[in-house]
């Protein structure tokens, strides 16, 4: 399954898909708990591992996408909040 290396959730917010392998992903710092996929803030990158089939990476980067899409209608409440 091909996995798209950008998806934008609005013009000025655009998160980066990374494939991993999952010792990448087990080592990331910020982590608590196992997983197979994360979404890091600070670099606004969906990481998701290659050890898995392409229904679970596919189940794996929604769930992060969801996340990402909080993170941006949070980060555009607080734009709309400041005018």
């Amino acid at each position: 399954m091909k996995i798209t290396p950008q998806i934008v959730l609005a013009p000025d917010y655009i998160v980066n898909v990374k494939l991993v392998p999952q010792m990448e992903i087990d080592g990331a710092e910020g982590i608590g708990e196992p997983t197979e996929g994360y979404l890091d803030k600070d670099t606004m990158t969906i990481y998701l591992s290659t050890d898995l089939s392409d229904g679970e990476q596919l189940y794996t980067l929604l769930h992060e996408q969801v996340h990402a899409a909080l993170d941006c209608m949070d980060y555009h409440l607080a734009g709309w909040k400041a005018r």
